[in-house]
């Protein structure tokens, strides 16, 4: 059932029209969702590193679900499931957290933050999608039901998210 209601939410809101052509990407630069964009793609057009060497490692208490989304500008973004903060912005550089919040209980570690062109960081536990701003501060809660699979984006840039019981916002 969910499955077919996915291939036909694909068809309506990620088909290739025209007008969906000509709209912006919500997206910010860099790996801004789970699996990288709007397609779950899990790719990046670009040329990788010809070596790869450890630059920091670091440990978290809890598990990580998923990997970490990056904004394209230097930071690194991921959810835990241990106590206290839960979401956490890093340096990508150095692994250095420069913030994190405490807000999002531990069921946010089942998806990873979606990050926009405008550098807002969205994330839902089991009670509410949240909107941060780059620097942590809250922008917007909104209640949900259920616990929210992987946050996209629709093609005209409106936040989209099932959860786990099948409610669409």
């Amino acid at each position: 059932y969910l499955a077919a209601l996915l291939a036909i939410l694909h068809g309506i809101v990620w088909g290739s029209s025209p007008a969906m052509a000509q709209t912006p990407n919500a997206y910010a630069s860099g790996w801004a969702a789970s699996h990288a964009d709007a397609a779950n793609s899990d790719y990046y057009r670009g040329d990788g590193p010809s070596e790869l060497m450890l630059a920091w490692s670091r440990s978290f208490s809890g598990m990580i679900n998923l990997g970490a989304t990056s904004d394209g500008e230097g930071r690194l973004y991921v959810t835990t499931g241990g106590p206290g903060c839960r979401l956490h912005a890093l340096d990508r550089a150095t692994g250095r957290t420069i913030w994190c919040s405490e807000v999002v209980d531990k069921l946010a570690v089942t998806s990873s933050p979606l990050l926009d062109r405008e550098g807002h960081i969205f994330l839902a536990d089991g009670k509410a999608m949240r909107a941060f701003d780059r620097e942590g501060a809250i922008r917007w809660t909104t209640p949900i039901i259920g616990v929210p699979l992987s946050a996209q984006f629709t093609p005209a840039g409106d936040l989209f998210f099932i959860t786990h019981v099948g409610v669409i916002y």
